[in-house]
C-alpha cells in the first residue's frame, strides 16, 4: 500500500508542478484574471486529488 500512496503522491505532485507552470505562464492583467486562473487551478486539481484518493481507498478496501 505504501508504494500505491507514494505513486499517487508523485503523480499529483507532477500534475501540480505542470499546472503551476501553466498558471505562471498565463497572461494575467487584472486581479479578476488572476482569480479566475487560480479558481480553475483549484477546481481541476481538487478533482484530481479527490479521484486519486477515492481510487486508492477503493483499492485498499478490496485488498482487506
Amino acid at each position: 500500500m505504501d508504494s500505491d500512496q507514494e505513486r499517487l503522491k508523485a503523480q499529483l505532485l507532477e500534475k501540480l508542478s505542470l499546472r503551476l507552470d501553466e498558471v505562471m505562464a498565463s497572461p494575467t492583467v487584472t486581479m479578476t484574471d488572476i482569480e479566475n486562473v487560480v479558481a480553475e487551478f483549484q477546481r481541476d486539481l481538487g478533482r484530481e486529488v479527490a479521484e486519486g484518493l477515492l481510487r486508492l481507498k477503493k483499492k485498499t478496501r478490496k485488498e482487506s
